[in-house]
C-alpha cells in the first residue's frame, strides 16, 4: 500500500485489494484506488483490474490535487480510458485522475514480454510524474527502447508531462 497527502491534507490511499480473502481464488485481485480526507469523510474510489493479478505501488499528488499512481499488471486493464493490454507478462502502468471525483485524465501502459514493475510516483512543481521500478527485456517509455543488461532486471526512471500533454514522455 503507498500513502500520500496533498497541500491540503488529504490523504491518497492505493493498495491491492486482497478479494481472494473472501472470494475463491481464481477471482482477479482487483486495484483499488481511494482517497479520504482528515476527519475520514470519503470523497471518492475506484476499482481497477484485470483477470489476473494486479498491484498498485505508488500514489502522488500534484499541486491541483490530481492523483498519479502506478503500478504493474497482466492481461487487460481499463483505468477510464480504454483497455491497456500487457505485452507478455505484468507490465507498468501510469495513470492519473482528476483529484476533486477520480475522474480519468490519461493512463498509459510500459513493458516487453517479460516481467516490468512500476515502484514509485512523484510529482514535481510543474505536474510532472517521474516513475521509477524494474524491467527486464526491452521496454520504449517514448524516447526509445531502453534495453536490461545481462539477462537481469534493471532500474528505470522516467519523467512524463503533465495532463497537457496526455502523459508524454520529458526528454532532454
Amino acid at each position: 500500500m503507498s500513502v500520500t497527502l496533498d497541500s491540503r491534507g488529504t490523504r491518497f490511499f492505493f493498495l491491492v485489494w486482497l478479494l481472494t480473502l473472501l472470494t475463491p481464488a481464481a477471482l482477479p485481485l482487483p486495484l483499488r484506488a481511494e482517497t479520504i480526507q482528515l476527519g475520514d469523510s470519503h470523497l471518492w474510489s475506484k476499482r481497477f483490474g484485470s483477470t489476473s493479478f494486479d498491484q498498485g505501488y505508488g500514489v502522488a499528488v500534484d499541486d491541483s490535487g490530481n492523483v498519479v499512481v502506478t503500478g504493474s499488471f497482466n492481461g487487460t486493464v481499463n483505468f477510464g480510458g480504454g483497455g491497456l493490454n500487457s505485452a507478455g507478462s505484468f507490465d507498468i502502468f501510469v495513470a492519473k485522475f482528476s483529484g476533486a471525483e477520480g475522474s480519468h485524465l490519461w493512463s498509459k501502459r510500459f513493458g516487453s514480454t517479460s516481467d516490468d514493475w512500476g515502484r514509485g510516483v512523484a510529482v514535481d512543481g510543474s505536474g510532472n510524474a517521474v516513475v521509477t521500478g524494474s524491467f527486464l527485456g526491452t521496454v520504449d517509455f517514448g524516447g526509445g527502447g531502453l534495453s536490461s543488461g545481462g539477462g537481469y532486471y534493471d532500474l528505470f526512471v522516467a519523467k512524463f508531462s503533465g495532463a497537457r500533454r496526455r502523459g508524454q514522455l520529458i526528454s532532454d
